[in-house]
């Protein structure tokens, strides 16, 4: 497996991924990635900025996506019920999702060790991430990444998300 930036040609690939992580979650009773979020829009800016990733095989077959941002998120300006551990440079991990066909194989694990080492190779010494407080499967795969759970952030709908930390 190997980690490598997302190009145009994947953009429907990933959406497909993306759209079936937003079923299971709102199968789970989980409101994240709902109402045409995310979208074609957003996967598109986010190849285009560089910060699209995907997790392949041998095959070339797509395994996982997601996002590494190395811009600050202004949805971490402000965090309650908690701190940030730091205010150095950070990355952050965003619209992370296991291929359906993938699941139970350990790619979200890969995904994560791979979005980490990319990290490293972009001198970031410091990643962040947020869920969902009922996305319970997601808070067990970051915490045992070694992420430290920090407070409460709002993101741009106004929703709660559980923030967490991790240095690298």
């Amino acid at each position: 497996m190997k980690l490598i930036q997302a190009l145009p040609k994947d953009s429907d690939k990933i959406l497909e991924i993306l759209q079936a992580a937003s079923k299971f979650l709102a199968e789970q009773g989980i409101n994240q990635w709902q109402n045409n979020y995310p979208n074609q829009i957003i996967v598109e800016n986010d190849i285009n900025d560089g910060i699209s990733y995907i997790l392949v095989n041998d095959q070339d077959q797509i395994l996982s996506v997601a996002v590494l941002d190395t811009k600050p998120d202004p949805n971490y300006n402000t965090i309650k019920d908690g701190h940030w551990l730091s205010e150095q440079p950070y990355a952050t991990i965003h619209r992370i999702a296991t291929n359906p066909e993938h699941t139970g194989k350990g790619v979200a694990k890969a995904t994560f060790a791979s979005l980490i080492e990319q990290a490293k190779q972009l001198g970031f010494k410091e990643i962040r991430i947020d869920t969902h407080p009922n996305n319970l499967i997601m808070q067990h795969l970051i915490k045992t990444t070694g992420f430290v759970y920090c407070g409460i952030v709002t993101i741009s709908d106004q929703s709660k998300r559980f923030a967490y930390q991790l240095f690298i």
